[in-house]
């Protein structure tokens, strides 16, 4: 079983998830000799995007740096996933100590202006398109994660124990197409609640970059 979460990314200037427990409560007839009995269940695992209070975002993103134009070489914008008041919220309240937070787009989605400008999200460090054939489109550009850099606390006194922060990574089609963020191994906390903040992004565009503002989606997955 998995949760999903959608984010847009914005890039400006370049060249519902709903957390209960269930209890399942049971009753007999009240007589001589009554029976009362009362069980909890176990709910659900999600990730969802909240603010500083914890109600859900709906409508959650990341507004990247403005990159400035260049016609000779790649240009950088960078950016952080998980802010003071879009918080990701992990909830586990199950009994299985063991789970992965993930971040990925489907292998067609580029940045996009909603016209016929575009650029990439998972072809190579030069900006470049690199992966010839085997990519699906015909634009260069790479967006780079660093899990690293985040903050994990914990809600509710819960431990971070056995929770490990993913390495910095790079998108790349058909090789890294998922970026690890959170793995819980075992011995985490089963049930527990955290959020993770301060994911530093940095994304590489093409040299003669036309000049827009361009998005991206992309999905967060615990599972």
């Amino acid at each position: 079983m998995s949760s999903k979460k959608s984010i847009k990314f914005l890039l400006q200037g370049v060249a519902s998830v709903c957390l209960v427990m269930a209890m399942g409560i049971s009753y007999v007839a009240f007589g001589a000799d009554t029976t009362l009995t009362t069980s909890v269940t176990a709910g659900e695992l999600t990730v969802d995007i909240v603010d500083g209070a914890g109600a859900t975002v709906p409508t959650p993103g990341v507004t990247m740096s403005g990159a400035t134009y260049s016609n000779s070489g790649t240009s950088e914008s960078t950016g952080t996933l998980g802010a003071a008041d879009q918080k990701i919220f992990i909830s586990n309240l199950t009994a299985t100590d063991t789970w992965t937070l993930s971040i990925a787009a489907t292998t067609t989605d580029v940045w996009t202006d909603g016209g016929s400008n575009t650029f990439d999200f998972n072809d190579g460090a030069s900006g470049e398109d690199e992966n010839g054939v085997t990519d699906a489109d015909s634009v260069g550009g790479q967006l780079t994660v660093n899990p690293s850099a985040g903050t994990l606390t914990g809600v509710a006194s819960t431990s971070v124990d056995n929770i490990s922060k993913g390495s910095s990574t790079a998108f790349a089609e058909g090789v890294t197409d998922s970026i690890t963020l959170l793995t819980a191994g075992e011995g985490a906390a089963a049930p527990g609640e955290w959020t993770f903040t301060g994911i530093s992004l940095s994304q590489i565009i093409p040299p003669s970059q036309p000049i827009a503002d361009y998005t991206l989606d992309l999905v967060i997955t615990v599972s």
